[in-house]
């Protein structure tokens, strides 16, 4: 499959600063370097080599996070976090705190929502939204770029949306213990 990156920043190994150009891969192998590849484009249009039929896989992404809960007004709460992810070579510390707003507790009625900020050590920042239903948390976060990546990426960052279903929810209702009777 080729796969064609165009107006990239294109770093050549010798310490000078990046140019900006075309660069042309099939499979593994870097095909083509230059300031235009317009040869080569219409390959992109052939169905078997569009970005969308990539078979270009990714490694299993790992995380664990650990989080615990301040609550102030019964209604409110501050969670920091702590996290580290793996991915391939690749391993990462992740930091910050999220402030959580307890609409309705009950189980058949739940509804929370939450903001909060994290920090990748020396790489990004991340804002992050959610809302938390029932069994289900629906969560937007973007992510921006504050590594030496930021020139590669144009100091943009990256949009994230998630949605997860918790099996099994866990009733976090406070109950009195019973008093023995001496």
């Amino acid at each position: 499959m080729r796969v064609l990156f165009k107006n990239g920043s294109i770093y050549d190994g010798s310490g000078e600063a990046p140019f900006v150009g075309d660069v042309l891969i099939e499979d593994d192998t870097i095909l083509e370097v230059g300031g235009s590849i317009e040869a080569f484009c219409q390959l992109m249009n052939a169905k078997a080599d569009s970005l969308g039929m990539s078979d270009t896989r990714l490694s299993r992404k790992w995380n664990l996070y650990a989080r615990g809960e301040w609550r102030w007004l019964s209604q409110w709460g501050l969670q920091p976090v702590v996290g580290y992810q793996h991915q391939g070579n690749f391993s990462e510390l992740v930091y910050g705190a999220d402030v959580k707003w307890y609409v309705n507790e009950r189980p058949s009625n739940y509804l929370a929502f939450s903001a909060g900020l994290l920090g990748r050590h020396s790489d990004a920042l991340s804002v992050n939204l959610a809302v938390d239903w029932l069994s289900w948390t629906f969560a937007f976060s973007y992510d921006a770029n504050l590594s030496t990546l930021a020139e590669a990426s144009h100091t943009l960052g990256a949009f994230e949306i998630g949605v997860i279903y918790r099996i099994g929810k866990k009733d976090n209702t406070k109950r009195a213990l019973p008093c023995p009777i001496i």
